[in-house]
């Protein structure tokens, strides 16, 4: 994988561009140990770190120029469908110095201009400089795996793959904004195309950029759609889905480094290790992590499908203390504020990988296209007691008062969870399922100017109900967890937490053909009987043990509750100890603090977002 990063200064407000844009791209070392390759062209500055996958020569050097010196790219990620295409160019006369599906990028931009990302198949962000035309391009994979910020002011343009890039850009403007503040509480991460900054955006999954110099228009090129239906009956929907899982698991072995398998004991992430060793020629390199908390710990899963697979598996240990030990560096890696905790665990598998090969396989992605998650039961309870759901709110009063447990997704924790967003309506009822603050707490815990009049989440809905038309009334669900949960949520945590430590992570389910035919299939029996993943299941069964594919969901989770009670109990104090009241109310913090400490509420949820927060904006904050 890789780091990208450039600036657009017509007006010569930066002094020393040059310096400039080589401590810009050093930010981005860890996104690229192996080289780095910095660009000037009158007011155009393009700088790039490179981790080496394929074609491990210096041919692959970066920013990589065409051969009149016209046009130019930096390019983040892995394009899978690059070996088709170079055939296609080369059919029509391009030629090619490099074995790199990089220099397919320029090739395919000079045949086709901005309309070539709609061939493209893969995880990526990039910026093509178009010098005849006075122009950059950038662009964004259809899933949001690699991330992309950019900003417009003061008669600059300026981009990166993270936010700490831009740092050095001092003539950029950084501020705060509430509503920002707002999104993530209610969220645990900020959406696409909002930062935590008002001057900067994130541009959308499936969307490219043309900034001509004057401004910047932003295009889509692909969305999810789900609509129409699979034509296949189940037996040929079945071989039809199981062939484009084997083939995107296929193109993603290919690599000049060594690849492995993030081995969680879940269905997808075991799924993606049978197509795998199906594909390999000796023993695919499987690795998993082991909780000293029981409750959380789902090794012995990942062990058993290694040993039914013949996998060459590697486990880790994972305690507190080792969170401890690291939750300073991966908060201070952070440039937004986010407060997914598995980041830890993520964090700390990526770091033992990497020791071991340069490219890991993940099963991101499955829930979100074939109804993985217990929230889609709890969406069909809330269907099922329709009228009832008034009386939510007096329920959501009685659960308060039950004794809270530290024990993962304790059912303490799942009542409280389910009522307190039963009345709202499918959509915003799973924002509040998942985030950590509810309304009465956000507005509790928020200053006056970050707690504005209106429902944060009406932006978040009008878009998913844009998405239409849905053959069912789930589908627009599934797809609030897919454009939200999924990529500001998953996909930050794995970039973040591989990229830290310099290992490049993909994620076959999240491939663009898997995707459009998931979208297809009837939801009917995507989610049957009450039993999430039923399809999905029914093409693995026979190829892992049953009792990973009957299992219940368990998420990748740490025990934050018990954690912030003891071992992150000064940690959390401290951070709150001297804060202004500018964004968040701190009396409002010790008091949940309190009611957690003490058992009355589990507020796990909320106190791992105020630590992650405060933890943001003592490293990074404006």
């Amino acid at each position: 994988m890789c780091g990208i990063v450039g600036f657009f200064d017509p007006e010569r407000r930066v002094d020393r561009p040059e310096d400039i844009l080589k401590r810009m791209t050093e930010t981005l070392e860890s996104r690229g140990p192996d080289d780095m390759g910095l660009f000037h062209s009158g007011p155009w500055h393009l700088g790039h770190r490179r981790l080496s996958i394929l074609d491990l020569s210096a041919a692959g050097h970066q920013p990589m120029i065409s051969e009149d010196g016209q046009t130019i790219v930096v390019f983040n990620g892995e394009i899978y469908n690059f070996q088709a295409l170079r055939e296609w160019l080369e059919s029509r006369g391009r030629k090619f110095r490099t074995r790199t599906d990089t220099e397919v990028l320029l090739h395919i931009y000079e045949e086709e201009g901005e309309a070539m990302v709609s061939r493209l198949n893969g995880m990526f962000a990039f910026a093509i400089l178009d010098l005849r035309r006075s122009r950059v391009m950038l662009a964004r994979d259809r899933a949001g795996k690699k991330p992309l910020y950019y900003t417009h002011q003061n008669g600059m343009f300026a981009f990166a793959s993270e936010l700490k890039a831009i740092r050095p850009l001092d003539t950029i403007r950084r501020t705060i904004d509430p509503a920002a503040v707002r999104l993530f509480f209610g969220l645990d991460y900020i959406p696409t195309p909002r930062t935590i900054y008002t001057e900067f955006r994130k541009l959308r999954s499936g969307h490219y950029l043309i900034f001509d110099g004057q401004k910047a228009r932003e295009e889509p090129y692909w969305q999810l759609r789900y609509t129409p239906k699979a034509k296949e009956d189940r037996r040929g929907a079945a071989a039809e889905l199981t062939d484009r899982i084997r083939s995107a698991v296929k193109s993603r072995l290919v690599a000049d480094v060594p690849v492995g398998v993030m081995l969680s004991g879940g269905i997808d992430s075991s799924c993606v290790a049978y197509f795998a060793q199906e594909n390999a020629t000796q023993k695919i390199r499987t690795f998993s992590i082991r909780f000293d908390d029981p409750s959380y710990d789902e090794s012995a899963y990942a062990r058993l499908v290694a040993e039914r697979l013949g996998t060459d598996h590697t486990e880790f240990s994972f305690t507190a203390r080792d969170a401890l030990d690291r939750i300073e560096a991966i908060f201070r890696y952070l440039d937004e504020p986010f407060a997914d905790a598995s980041i830890l665990p993520t964090t700390l598998l990526c770091e033992n990988t990497v020791k071991h090969v340069t490219v890991a396989l993940g099963g991101d992605g499955g829930d979100e296209l074939f109804y993985g998650y217990p929230t889609y039961q709890a969406e069909a309870v809330a269907r099922a007691i329709g009228p009832l759901k008034f009386a939510a709110p007096l329920f959501h009063q009685v659960t308060k008062r039950i004794p809270a447990s530290d024990r993962y997704m304790s059912w303490p924790f799942k009542l409280d969870r389910v009522f307190r967003g039963l009345a709202a309506d499918p959509i915003r009822r799973h924002f509040w399922w998942r985030g950590p603050c509810d309304a009465e707490t956000l507005h509790g815990l928020l200053a006056a100017n970050c707690d504005p009049a209106g429902d944060i989440y009406d932006p978040l809905v009008r878009e998913v109900l844009a998405n239409g038309p849905y053959d069912s009334a789930f589908e627009p669900v599934l797809y609030n967890d897919f454009r939200f949960y999924l990529q500001d949520g998953v996909m930050v945590k794995v970039d973040r937490a591989s990229m830290m430590h310099s290992l490049e992570m993909r994620a076959p389910l999240l491939d663009q053909l898997v995707m459009e035919y998931a979208a297809r299939l009837p939801a009917s029996i995507n989610f049957a009987g009450f039993r999430t993943k039923a399809f999905f299941k029914e093409i693995l069964r026979g190829k892992l043990p049953d009792t990973v594919i009957d299992r219940p969901k368990k998420g990748f989770a740490v025990p934050v509750s018990s954690w912030l009670k003891k071992d992150l109990r000064d940690l959390f104090l401290d951070l709150w100890s001297s804060v202004p009241d500018d964004l968040v109310n701190v009396g409002a913090v010790r008091s949940l603090y309190t009611e957690h400490v003490l058992g009355r509420r589990d507020r796990r949820k909320e106190l791992w977002a105020l630590l992650a927060f405060q933890m943001w904006r003592r490293n990074h904050g404006a």
